[in-house]
């Protein structure tokens, strides 16, 4: 007999929306020791269905078509609260559970063979990873993965029957019937207590209605206080899941209300403007301002919050903003962060590659340039330029790259999507992308650097001859310049990345160095300021 078992967090919650879904409550309950048993159905036609047992042993005296009935058994006692699903009701349970509750399990039971894998990078180029594992009663953990789902083959001293399904939920099939369900529970609550057999890396969906809530409040709060600072960016690089801006295929268009105005990109400085120019102070900002995506084949819009990736620190507790939903990560996900940078050399801090605000303005004096975001008449009596390109001429020069910034190339025969290969680069040795900003900016640098991966091993296009001549490096690298006042190296000048306290940009840069390992590439960092 096969068991879907939840543990329900917010009981009166779920009996609510049960309610408001139409479930209806079996006349009957049954009492297994200490534990009480009530089913809710809902119904629509009548067929017979798989599951009709469970509806004699309440005497519900019904037979219907087994798409269209819903069933949920809670089990309860003075201390537990159990659901047991059946049908398609998993999906409004799952709202209203315990979410570590089957990864616990996971974490604790005796294994024969982990038979499946699925997971999931939370910022990087896989959305998602199924595998099938062969004869192995390990879990294979790839470095920056959140486990969603396995699927494994308990050892037979833990009488969970031959095969388990564990995610938001446990799965079993057992030959047992619901008068053993007290026996069952027991089962699992002494495996529960057990230490921790192997690490579950978690990346979790916040579901509390009440303390999701309050956390937006408080970000749309500190948004509205942040974005009036010229040193607060937005991380852009859940943007359409894309570095690429298809400027060709579709228009961008920022709104709030009845004010439109198209942009070429989304960035910090576009919605600041766009914020101030239309005197926006309401208390959702984050909900209310839109992003409108318009091409030919159809339009579709996003609100600001499902276009920006954040992580943040709230009662004392470290969350992500993701795709619109808050996540919290557990102490094996972040701990499976560490054992991932081991993969990059982080080369020692040298003060001398340092550059500032002072700096550039010197630089743009000496060589006759200003800024691309200086005023017009300017810009038409000099040449223009920007931090990163003038930061690529000075180390070009020094160190001897060879300096491709704004070096694009085609990745695709139909010429429509470009990348820049690298900043700075030096054939058969390393290639660099170049940044200065926060964290949150360098995973532009990450994505351009991973779409030049991509290129270094694609055969579905004409090479382009630039690809053709950087992609025997050995070594693919990032240039980081970190602004602001925070500091990352010890007095011995080594590099503690760690510091930076960003689950997401930590995250990506593990993706990144897993990529680079597994194109036979060796991936480098090196770390300056920019003051």
């Amino acid at each position: 007999m096969q068991y879907n078992i939840f543990r329900v967090k917010d009981e009166k919650g779920l009996l609510e929306e049960m309610k408001i879904k139409n479930y209806i409550k079996s006349n009957n309950e049954k009492k297994v020791d200490n534990y009480k048993l009530s089913l809710y159905y809902c119904k629509n036609d009548s067929s017979k269905i798989s599951w009709q047992n469970i509806l004699n042993e309440f005497n519900v005296d019904i037979t219907i078509d087994k798409d269209n009935l819903k069933g949920i058994l809670l089990i309860s006692s003075d201390i537990d609260f159990y659901a047991v699903t059946y049908g398609m009701s998993s999906s409004l349970v799952q709202k209203y559970c315990d979410t570590d509750f089957a990864m616990n399990i996971a974490k604790r039971v005796e294994v024969s063979k982990i038979k499946r894998k699925a997971a999931k990078f939370l910022n990087g180029s896989t959305s998602s990873l199924v595998k099938t594992m062969s004869n192995a009663n390990i879990i294979v953990l790839d470095r920056g993965e959140s486990v969603v789902n396995l699927e494994i083959i308990p050892d037979e001293s833990e009488n969970l029957g031959k095969c388990i399904i564990i995610g938001k939920s446990l799965k079993l099939n057992l030959d047992k019937n619901i008068d053993n369900i007290s026996e069952i529970i027991s089962i699992i609550k002494n495996i529960e207590n057990r230490e921790d057999k192997r690490p579950i890396p978690l990346f979790v969906k916040v579901t509390d209605d009440d303390l999701k809530s309050r956390i937006w409040d408080s970000l749309n709060s500190e948004f509205m206080k942040n974005i009036k600072n010229i040193n607060f960016s937005l991380d852009e690089m859940n943007v359409l899941g894309s570095s690429i801006y298809f400027d060709d295929n579709f228009r961008l268009e920022l709104a709030y209300l009845n004010k439109k105005e198209e942009i070429s990109i989304l960035s910090t400085d576009i919605v600041r403007n766009f914020i101030e120019k239309n005197d926006i102070k309401i208390d959702k900002v984050l909900d209310y301002i839109k992003i409108k995506y318009i091409s030919d084949s159809g339009n579709f819009v996003r609100s600001l919050k499902e276009v920006v990736t954040f992580d943040f620190s709230y009662e004392n507790t470290n969350y992500v903003v993701y795709d619109g939903d808050i996540y919290y990560y557990n102490d094996d996900f972040y701990q499976n962060i560490k054992d991932g940078l081991r993969l990059i050399e982080f080369k020692p801090y040298d003060k001398v590659d340092d550059k500032s605000i002072v700096w550039y303005k010197n630089y743009l004096s000496e060589n006759n340039l200003v800024d691309v975001k200086d005023n017009k008449s300017k810009k038409d009596e000099h040449k223009i330029t920007y931090r990163e390109k003038a930061i690529n001429e000075v180390l070009s020069k020094k160190y001897q790259y060879d300096n491709l910034d704004r070096n694009l190339v085609n990745i695709n025969k139909d010429l429509i999507y470009k990348i820049e290969i690298a900043d700075l680069a030096k054939k058969d040795e390393i290639i660099y992308a170049v940044k200065v900003g926060s964290p949150r900016d360098f995973c532009y640098a990450i994505d351009q650097s991973n779409l030049t991966i991509d290129a270094f091993l694609s055969r579905t296009y004409d090479k382009d001859e630039l690809i053709e001549e950087y992609k025997n490096v050995k070594y693919i690298g990032l240039w980081l310049y970190l602004k602001g006042k925070k500091k990352i190296h010890d007095q011995n000048n080594n590099i503690d990345v760690l510091q930076l306290d960003s689950i997401m940009f930590l995250n990506k840069l593990v993706d990144w160095a897993n990529k680079v390992v597994s194109a036979n590439y060796k991936p480098i960092v090196v770390i300056n300021y920019y003051d």
